[in-house]
């Protein structure tokens, strides 16, 4: 599997979002209600045609109308891209992404704790 860029991934949030088959103007609206795209409906299918061809969705026709269905879950895909990143990075990555968010406040108490909670289980 290939990494999505940005774009990809922001049309599969909005598919992995509706947790079922989806058309392309619920995509549109969702993409543009939370990420401000003014796409054409052109643009999107244009994206979703090459999403399939790469693997990420499938699409069925019904009648008049295309509905697209994810082939990965959002957790698969975060697992990879997850593996991906630390297979870049290297030794050590996960300690200085911590850092990194608490220093731009990007973590709040409850995941420190959330997180310590589970590194302790993990010792277990």
């Amino acid at each position: 599997m290939d990494k999505m860029t940005d774009v990809e991934l922001q049309i599969m949030e909005c598919i992995w979002f509706r947790e079922v088959p989806v058309s392309p103007a619920e995509i549109l609206s969702l993409l543009n209600e939370r990420y401000g795209r003014n796409w054409t409906l052109q643009t999107l299918c244009t994206y979703l045609l090459r999403m399939a061809g790469k693997g990420y969705l499938k699409y069925q026709k019904n009648h008049r109308q295309t509905l697209y269905t994810p082939l990965i879950s959002e957790e698969e895909y975060f697992e990879f891209a997850t593996f991906d990143y630390t297979s870049f990075w290297g030794k050590g990555v996960l300690k200085r992404m911590a850092v990194g968010m608490v220093k731009r406040n990007q973590l709040s108490q409850e995941e420190v704790q959330d997180l310590r909670d589970y590194l302790d289980e993990l010792v277990r």
